[in-house]
């Protein structure tokens, strides 16, 4: 009977000992948390593994000698039973259940493609920094990943910001709007 088990691999080599175990027809799981890294001062949104230097398998106990012989893949967790005898740890399927609910639901490292970009006249929200808080209309239709806008209210003016930092108010293009998002004024 298959059961999850927890192996330790060597750390940051994680999606390595995955794709090896999966190429050999394991069943694996690599938990995940999308958090922003910055890399030569762009941010970016990059998936790294929720539990560092470990990966769960599913397999009988027989297929999980092998696991444990993939490079990568330190050794098996488990413990020690009164004889000294290494015994592994069995991760019940709701535990593994319970942790894939959590997961996010697409790959946030690669843009959205499905969504609308903003269009011309559309009025968005600012929603993080400098301009945080603050109305604005698109002037420009958008270059990349950035937005020209010119803000509305006292020290209004021209600024360009990134795609990420807005969200939708009244689309002036179309009745759908580029995040499927709405925000009242």
């Amino acid at each position: 009977m298959s059961a999850w088990y927890a192996l330790r691999c060597a750390t940051r080599q994680e999606g390595a000992a995955q794709a090896r175990l999966v190429a050999l027809g394991y069943e694996t799981f690599l938990p995940v948390e999308v958090r922003w890294s910055r890399i030569r001062r762009t941010k970016t949104r990059a998936s790294h593994p929720l539990f560092l230097g470990y990966l769960f398998v599913r397999c009988t106990p027989t297929a999980l000698l092998a696991a444990q012989r993939i490079d990568g893949v330190h050794h098996l967790v488990g413990w020690r039973d009164a004889d000294g005898e290494r015994r592994p740890v069995v991760i019940p399927d709701q535990a593994i259940a319970e942790i894939q609910a959590e997961q996010p639901r697409h790959d946030h490292t690669q843009p959205d493609r499905s969504a609308r970009r903003p269009a011309i006249g559309d009025k968005v929200y600012i929603n993080r920094g400098l301009w945080s808080g603050r109305l604005a209309e698109v002037l420009e239709s958008p270059v990349g990943q950035r937005a020209a806008l010119v803000m509305e209210g006292p020290f209004g003016g021209r600024i360009s910001l990134d795609l990420a930092a807005l969200e939708p108010l009244q689309p002036a293009s179309s009745p759908a709007n580029f995040k499927s998002a709405t925000k009242a004024e």
